[in-house]
């Protein structure tokens, strides 16, 4: 096959019969199988017709046509009617002819010579084929076998040069694409002069062809069923070694190999980070749940405990009341947290069940101002909810500790005096709810990563909390088919808004007085 690595010639593996150095040995067999049947059949000739005698120079023409090609096949065609005329047509040792019907024996003889010839090395060069095809399928096979047992990029890279080094005789590149979706070159390139705007257009799919290529280099597109992995540049001992649509098939195929295998090991890679992400997730909600179970009892005794301090107390000076307030107030905050955790394990967890019945919005939002009181004491508090806002389907509870958290976070974030409004309007199909305040608001870019877990928005050194308040929140509105979302006001502050779907609330009907 044109291109290998084969340090001997095999005449078996070649495409053509042409008169190429390497055939002109054939011509020589040719004229040694000649002068073998003519040494063959001399002291036979007293005893063998002239037919049979025929016969020895057909033999050795079906083996020279068969080991050699149809160059020497012909040529021995020739060479056995030129011997046959000269050492056993009367008259002897000459090439006259003394009877006129041998001139058709020579012809027939020529004749069944070439087609032999001609049929022979079709045989030939259909066994070197089906060799050559063989040999394609084996190095195919042995490279996806390797390519199926691959873990990373580095063994497939390293399949692929293996697999073009052994068959065509090339060294290979490739191209992948990093996670922002460019290519970049791989620090073990063994290929020069790869043109990086072609490989970006050729990976982009701007190319008309599969295949392009340019300044002796061949760029083929790594295209997997989900998307283009990266580029394949591959440089040929020759280029027109793999002009033929037989190697341009195996290329492609080597490609489309290469590609799935690229895009196995990506998800591979994928779900095992998902996997221990997963894990790390279920840990740590777990270590954070028994630690705050845990810490429930005593930290409710020492709020207990700090509050009959304060009532009962007598004769204390204003220091140890102030100590008793600070007690108090840390036992308080530290429950709350102790709350949030417990709360945001539940939730991940799947073990609170939604209790959804329908909900008067503003009995909710008064029983989050009577909890949220202490926090609040510094903030007015504008509730504006329309007189004619229907019910919500809603567990009471839970959408109760969306507004306890949505408040809280309010006052914490904002300086004291600043008003916190709170409104409800219908939208659509939708009842929308906003808390806001008049703050410094949300810091840009950070407005989707406030509702994740443990995450706080700008310099919070001086605030207590864990950054656990709001995603509480989106997980309780997710879990009734809301959205819940944050935005900067225009004239300063953030406005934290969520919708919840309005259903078909029940008509409130006032019972009507018994007749008499």
């Amino acid at each position: 096959m044109p291109g290998t690595t084969n340090n001997s010639p095999d005449p078996d593996e070649s495409a053509h019969d042409g008169d190429e150095p390497s055939r002109w040995p054939g011509y020589a067999w040719a004229l040694s199988a000649a002068a073998g049947a003519t040494l063959l059949a001399t002291p036979l000739a007293g005893w063998l017709e002239l037919a049979n005698i025929v016969m020895l120079y057909m033999l050795a023409l079906v083996a020279i046509a068969f080991r050699f090609g149809k160059g020497p096949a012909v040529a021995a065609a020739v060479m056995n009617v030129a011997a046959f005329d000269f050492f056993f047509v009367p008259p002897r040792l000459s090439l006259a002819v003394a009877d006129a019907q041998y001139l058709l024996t020579f012809a027939v003889m020529l004749a069944t010579g070439l087609v032999i010839a001609h049929l022979a090395a079709r045989l030939r060069q259909q066994a070197a084929d089906a060799r050559l095809r063989e040999r394609r399928s084996r190095d195919l096979y042995e490279m996806a076998r390797r390519l199926s047992g691959a873990l990373a990029d580095e063994q497939i890279i390293d399949a692929a040069k293996q697999f073009f080094a052994h068959s065509l005789g090339a060294s290979v590149a490739l191209m992948l694409r990093d996670r922002a979706g460019k290519l970049f070159v791989p620090e073990r390139a063994t290929v020069e002069g790869i043109d990086l705007a072609l490989a970006q257009r050729v990976f982009e799919g701007d190319s008309t062809v599969d295949v392009v290529v340019a300044d002796s280099l061949l760029y083929v597109p790594l295209k997997a069923p989900m998307r283009t992995r990266g580029v394949l540049i591959v440089s040929p001992a020759d280029v027109t070694s793999i002009e033929s649509a037989g190697q341009r098939r195996q290329l492609e195929t080597v490609a489309v190999l290469i590609a799935i295998a690229l895009e196995r090991v990506h998800f591979v890679t994928v779900a095992r980070e998902a996997t221990v992400q997963m894990e790390g997730e279920r840990l740590r909600s777990g270590l954070l749940a028994a630690l705050s179970h845990d810490l429930r009892t005593p930290l409710t005794a020492i709020l207990g405990s700090a509050e009959s301090l304060q009532l009962g107390a007598h004769g204390l000076t204003q220091d140890q009341y102030a100590l008793i307030d600070a007690i108090r107030d840390q036992a308080r905050r530290t429950h709350e947290l102790v709350e949030n955790i417990l709360d945001m394990a539940r939730l991940e967890s799947g073990a609170v069940r939604l209790r959804k019945e329908w909900q008067s919005l503003e009995e909710i939002v008064g029983s989050a101002l009577k909890a949220r009181a202490p926090v609040l004491a510094t903030h007015p508090v504008i509730v504006a909810l329309p007189a004619d806002l229907p019910l919500v389907e809603c567990d009471a509870t839970l959408m109760e500790r969306v507004f306890v958290n949505l408040l809280e976070n309010a006052a914490k974030y904002t300086p004291p005096g600043c008003a916190i409004q709170v409104r409800a309007r219908i939208e659509a199909d939708q009842l929308r709810v906003d808390v806001s305040d008049c703050g410094a608001g949300v810091p840009h870019g950070r407005e989707a990563a406030i509702f994740d877990k443990f995450v706080r928005a700008g310099p919070t050194a001086d605030v207590p909390g864990l950054g656990l308040g709001l995603a509480i929140c989106r997980t309780i509105i997710e879990a009734h088919a809301g959205r819940i979302w944050v935005e900067n006001l225009p004239e300063g502050g953030a406005d934290f808004a969520f919708t919840l779907p309005r259903g078909n609330p029940p008509s409130a009907e006032l019972d009507a007085p018994a007749s008499p």
